[in-house]
């Protein structure tokens, strides 16, 4: 079990609407929900997100943020979590959205980078979070308790996002030093993290068996097993998050039955769009069916209030004019059948998932083409807390399985980049490109520089519980002062071998230990010349969406890189 001392927090950083939620690592069945936002409506405290949405006024030192906006401060800052992509992976139709043109000319307007934008938000956030968990468990039991911080998002976002992400974090001061210890960071897809809360919260069903380790196991860590639908080894289910500005689907099978554990069936899909452009249609709509006389004596805030108010509270969730979210599904649902066998159930979760219509028509377009496939979707403001909720779940189990070497809910997924280490090796000139011949005055050899050895290529599966490996060695003639090691990655579908303009730098990992040059192997060159082989091993596990690497020297670790330490990040991060 987590340690006593310590508070779970997970943070859904949505493109609309950011919530969240929290544990204590000694009570794992109470998850709590940060509310209480500042606002002058009072309908809004007890909300369980708050708008993404900040707005830096030239009168004030400390910008507004959440409820505290205006509905209708037109130099507000919103949608601005979707300029963490670059242009290249947002659709040309929201790149021409008004809500996304209107963020990039007020980031320029405030004249801040977009990590910095989302670093002033998160850090926000997070201060009314902490006030909210001491006023819940106390100050005396924050200040003694360790933080584990998870962050989730879209699946389908690139690695690159991440980084910019976790830049932003850090910036914000979520990892800051306490005296009770070092806060740790990971990162959770939401589909994941909303699948943790789904199958938490169905081990109550009458058609569920629970199957605990022991008796003390608490009921948020139980072995949930299906008996009458989702019994059987391969059986599987789609989540489907239906956000505001993403819609993120994964697939997943049952690989083990006990424990229960998943693996990723078909790699995820998604697009940009949620429900951006249902929520411009309503606008355009208002602005076509109301009279003019009317229109003109709206003020601004009248006009955002009927949007925040009766559209994205009321009758979004109802709405029937996009297609979207139920193609996506069903493109998921083929592909599951294609690889064996049609999946069992389709699970809506996030705002958007909500929508009454969504449910109806996902329902009855699947029946007609697959007749055992069961569309689930929850009441209230589960579906819209499941990412946070799960989240804190996830960690607990995570750290469950710490100790008692069980695995966790979803034990493989496909890679979502491929990812590599920069090496040079002897030249072969039916293998290797000319252009990267050079010549090793220290081997004596020609050596083929600047070659990648990809640990795991975009589209693969990785297993969470197994390492990928490499073995090398770096040449010196005399004591290093330093070593490192790159480490690399492609978001293309062939990867090359070789370092070129589609390659980023993820990381450069400088050793903690640098060994003595008399410990090293001894060579001599064809010139009768000594030098020095220094060889090592690189570990790679996958957790969720983050990569953790290990340099391994005599057996002991000398480097580690994971999502903590992205400070050390090379060109990527310099360029950003």
């Amino acid at each position: 079990m987590e340690c006593p001392h310590s508070i779970i927090v997970a943070i859904d950083f949505g493109t609309t609407y950011s919530g969240v939620a929290y544990a204590r690592g000694a009570e794992p069945n109470h998850v709590h929900f940060v509310s209480n936002w500042s606002s002058q409506d009072f309908f809004c405290f007890t909300k369980q997100k708050v708008p993404t949405v900040i707005y830096y006024s030239p009168d004030e030192s400390s910008p507004k943020w959440g409820y505290e906006v205006d509905p209708g401060q037109k130099d507000a800052l919103r949608w601005f979590k979707l300029l963490l992509l670059d242009d290249d992976h947002v659709p040309d139709h929201l790149k021409r959205s008004k809500y996304i043109t209107t963020a990039k000319s007020l980031l320029k307007k405030v004249n801040k980078h977009v990590t910095d934008v989302i670093a002033d938000y998160l850090r926000l956030l997070w201060k009314h979070s902490l006030r909210s968990i001491e006023r819940t468990i106390g100050e005396n039991m924050v200040r003694l308790s360790a933080f584990k911080v998870v962050v989730t998002l879209p699946a389908i976002w690139p690695l690159y996002a991440q980084i910019r992400m976790h830049k932003a974090i850090l910036a914000a001061g979520l990892l800051d030093n306490r005296a009770a210890g070092e806060s740790v960071l990971t990162f959770l897809p939401e589909p994941e993290a909303a699948a943790y809360a789904i199958f938490h919260k169905m081990y109550q069903r009458p058609d569920m068996k629970v199957q605990p380790n022991s008796t003390s196991t608490p009921p948020i860590c139980l072995c949930i097993l299906l008996i009458n639908q989702i019994g059987k080894r391969n059986d599987g289910f789609v989540v489907c998050d239906a956000g505001g500005g993403t819609v993120d689907i994964i697939t997943y099978n049952i690989s083990r039955l006990q424990p229960l554990s998943f693996r990723e069936s078909v790699p995820g899909d998604g697009k940009l769009c949620g429900a951006v452009r249902l929520d411009e249609a309503f606008e355009h709509l208002l602005n076509m069916k109301l009279p003019r006389e009317v229109l003109a004596a709206l003020s601004r805030r009248d006009r955002s209030s009927i949007i925040s108010d009766n559209w994205e509270n009321g009758i979004k969730v109802g709405f029937t004019n996009s297609e979207k979210p139920w193609t996506l599904v069903l493109d998921q649902i083929s592909k599951a059948n294609e690889n064996g066998k049609a999946p069992k159930y389709v699970l809506l979760v996030g705002g958007f998932g909500r929508s009454c219509v969504l449910y109806d028509y996902l329902k009855q377009i699947i029946r007609v083409r697959y007749r055992n496939v069961t569309v689930l979707q929850d009441e209230g403001t589960d579906p819209w807390t499941a990412i946070r909720k799960g989240a804190v779940i996830n960690r607990l189990r995570r750290q469950q399985s710490l100790y008692s070497a069980r695995p966790g809910l979803v034990d493989s997924r496909f890679s979502r980049a491929s990812i590599g280490t920069l090496f040079n090796t002897l030249f072969d000139d039916d293998i290797h490109d000319i252009i990267d011949k050079e010549w090793s005055s220290l081997e004596c050899t020609n050596q083929a520089v600047d070659q990648i050895h990809w640990f795991i290529h975009k589209g693969e599966v990785i297993n969470g519980n197994e390492p990928t490996v490499f073995e090398y060695y770096q040449a010196f003639t005399q004591q290093p002062e330093e070593v490192t090691v790159d480490i690399v990655y492609s978001l293309e579908e062939f990867p090359p071998n070789r370092f070129d303009n589609s390659i980023r730098t993820l990381c450069r990992m400088r050793w903690s230990h640098i060994p003595k040059v008399s410990e090293l192997q001894r060579q001599i060159n064809d010139k009768g010349e000594l030098f020095y082989e220094l060889s090592y091993r690189i570990e790679m596990v996958t957790q969720g969406v983050s990569q953790d690497l290990q340099i391994f020297y005599n057996d002991k670790i000398v480097a580690a890189y994971n999502v903590r330490e992205f400070p050390q990040l090379g060109r990527e991060a310099e360029d950003d």
